[in-house]
């Protein structure tokens, strides 16, 4: 039977555009793998206050590893 085993986990803020242009992203990759995702999501909210634009999407981003 397949095990799951996850090997990283980021956060990702993306935020909105001003005017005709596109929103950026920013991405947190030095979290641990065994991160809950609601220490993850306070750890974004707190990020996206110290910046001056307005948060589109806060999510997580797991990679896993799939064995036998």
């Amino acid at each position: 039977m397949a095990q799951t085993t996850v090997t990283k986990k980021q956060f990702v803020i993306e935020y909105f555009g001003e005017g005709e242009k596109s929103g950026g992203t920013y991405t947190y990759s030095g979290l641990k793998h065994t991160a809950s995702a609601g220490d993850i999501h306070l750890a974004a909210c707190a990020v996206n206050d110290l910046q001056s634009k307005a948060a589109k999407k806060i999510y997580m981003a797991v990679t896993s590893e799939l064995s036998e």
